[in-house]
């Protein structure tokens, strides 16, 4: 970030490294994520800043590290008893289960439709199966990943889920290759028999031998084999898949590898792909997305791309080969395709035919949102959105699927705001499922058929459009955030809904004139007034004294409750004169006199589950100054 002040492509806002680097030890960056504070050096020795500025700068960084014990021996200091086997334990399994059960939001649900009992489910959409979905951006690795289309499956049973890929993320763009073009040898099961060996050669046994669904793993920092899963530091294995491919309809189809790129990283990597045991040839490796190229020479992967001519609908046999010796950081396969947008739209109505009820998962990943990234489509441009739709292709399908006339849910998968405007006002269902991590799969599985019942709120505004905003560099807050927009968002902030119904009663405050500095306390009970346990978040809003500045209201606490059917709990909130103080145009932040709301409820105050919200108004005394 502090690269970007000076950069010619950046904010400009600085001429140079030294005094980009001054302006951010100015405002309190201690650490700066490049290379600009490399520069302070000569930015003190050119009187641009006092070195004892960088002394208090020094110090809070060296008081981190030795609260972290960097400077202790190791009997002494508590993070290095921890054992490599708390790495993906059972425990922190269920807590990412937890995580993402909890994450679930609950957007529409018209007429009751979920949760789904015994229907049979058409699973289509280019999230289905994907795990780059589950992942999302700056993310650790999951060693077993649950994909939506197999938690599913797991769910509901094999004999009632029907899947299609139906669309790639955008148009034109590349997917990972479906299960339903992959069989294993003997034709029993979806996927391919893989081979993994615990040294990077296939002499021997197979340590493990399993089914894969798809070929598209992430081994960044991580190992495959199970023997070797204990000691990180060994990153030398092989993997052989072996099986056959059915092209949809004869055509010509371009694939590709997509591997790691390394320059120099200690490691050594060998990949190839047969057909009909004939070896293919890839083109020359071309960038992945925020991927720079290496200086020529000093690289193995990236994308590696080849053609297919099918010339009929009969399995090929077909062999992937993966060899790596060594540590390499982005270790990894994903064997993809480049597929006809109408060719997956055609599958996934046929697949829609053959059900009940069609759940389309759709959105976005980390390959078209995310930090300065080499991408520049319709709707995005270089990490960034320009726009807040789905991408087009996935739209399409959405409105290709309704003309079948099943019934839809839709499932988001997505780190940003969507504007699924047609959706809202087609589908039976919406559930927001974010990024949901290596249990994302059982979790939207378990919401959808009611043994997890959400109540997960949203955390941003949905906006119709980027028409309702302010253009993005007017750096004001006017009209932005859910704090002070004026307009109808298509989902507002803190929208949540529950299979079950809650109500709230007997809110009371601790006074209706209070003095500037003291503390105010709310009480309120909730009651599950419907016939299923559930847990309810409880949000407390502040509704300041109107001026040009001030939010129209602010979340200023919230609480989530587990209640089982017909029971009541009693919620306390306690708000201290930070929470109820207010920021003047002049950046000064106090307490100041006036007439001001509270507002409890399961969503803000005028948002559509407003008719449940308990308001109550009090009176401030006085002033009272927060220090910064």
């Amino acid at each position: 970030a502090i690269d970007d002040f000076s950069q010619k492509n950046g904010h400009h806002y600085s001429t140079n490294h030294e005094t980009g680097s001054v302006a951010g030890v100015e405002a309190g960056t201690d650490t700066d994520c490049g290379t600009s504070y490399l520069a302070l050096g000569d930015a003190v020795r050119h009187h641009l800043m006092p070195e004892s500025e960088l002394d208090t700068v020094v110090k809070r960084l060296f008081t981190a590290r030795m609260k972290l014990g960097m400077f202790d021996p190791p009997q002494n200091d508590p993070y290095s008893s921890i054992p490599f086997s708390d790495v993906n334990s059972p425990e922190h399994a269920e807590l990412a289960l937890r995580a993402a059960r909890e994450s679930m939001v609950l957007l529409k649900n018209d007429g009751h439709f979920l949760p789904l009992r015994n229907q049979t489910i058409a699973v289509v959409g280019p999230l289905a199966a994907s795990r780059i979905a589950l992942e999302g951006n700056y993310n650790a690795i999951p060693l077993h990943p649950v994909l939506p289309v197999d938690g599913i499956v797991s769910e509901y049973g094999a004999e009632r889920v029907i899947y299609a890929q139906g669309a790639p993320y955008t148009a034109g763009g590349s997917v990972p290759v479906p299960r339903t073009m992959l069989r294993t040898a003997d034709s029993k099961e979806a996927g391919l028999t893989g081979e993994y060996f615990a040294a990077p050669s296939f002499d021997g046994k197979p340590e493990m031998t399993r089914i894969d669904k798809e070929i598209d793993f992430d081994w960044a920092f991580a190992n495959p084999v199970p023997s070797l899963s204990t000691h990180p530091e060994e990153q030398s294995f092989a993997v052989r898949w072996t099986g056959t491919i059915a092209a949809p309809v004869a055509d010509t189809y371009t694939f590709q590898l997509r591997v790691p790129f390394c320059y120099p990283c200690g490691g050594k990597l060998q990949f190839a792909i047969y057909l009909d045991g004939k070896k293919l040839d890839t083109a020359p490796p071309q960038p992945q997305a925020g991927v720079r190229l290496p200086p020529s020479g000093r690289n193995f992967g990236g994308l590696q791309q080849f053609s297919i001519p099918f010339a009929d609908t009969n399995p090929h046999a077909i062999r992937i080969e993966y060899i790596q010796s060594g540590r390499i950081p982005l270790g990894g396969i994903s064997f993809e395709w480049t597929p006809k947008d109408d060719l997956l739209q055609r599958q996934a109505i046929e697949a829609a035919k053959k059900a009940d009820v069609v759940v389309a998962f759709v959105g976005l990943t980390s390959r078209l949102e995310g930090e300065e990234m080499n991408v520049h489509i319709d709707g995005f441009s270089g990490g960034d959105r320009t726009s807040l739709v789905l991408p087009d292709v996935q739209e399409q399908l959405l409105r290709a699927l309704a003309q079948t006339g099943k019934p839809m849910v839709v499932v988001l998968l997505n780190g940003s705001a969507l504007a699924v405007n047609w959706a809202a006002q087609n589908a039976k269902a919406i559930l927001e499922a974010w990024y949901p991590g290596q249990a994302g799969g059982q979790a939207i599985a378990e919401t959808l058929s009611g043994k997890n019942n959400p109540a997960g709120r949203l955390p941003v505004t949905f906006y119709t459009s980027v028409d309702q905003l302010p253009p993005f560099d007017d750096y004001s807050m006017a009209n932005r955030t859910y704090r002070y927009f004026k307009g109808k968002p298509l989902f507002a902030f803190g929208d949540g809904l529950s299979y079950t119904t809650f109500e709230y009663s007997n809110l009371r405050l601790s006074t209706e004139e209070l003095h500037a500095g003291d503390t105010l306390t709310v009480e309120a009970d909730i009651k599950n007034t419907g016939s299923a346990a559930g847990e309810e978040v409880a949000e407390l809003y502040l509704t300041p004294p109107r001026t040009d500045v001030s939010p129209k209201l602010a979340l200023r606490g919230f609480e989530r409750l587990y209640l089982d059917a017909n029971e009541t709990k009693h919620v306390v909130f306690h708000l201290d004169p930070r929470q109820l103080s207010v920021v003047d145009d002049k950046g000064v932040r106090a307490v100041v006199p006036g007439e001001y709301r509270i507002s409890l409820g399961g969503s803000q105050p005028d948002g559509d589950e407003a008719p449940g919200v308990r308001s109550s108004t009090f009176t401030i005394v006085g002033t009272h100054s927060i220090p910064r």
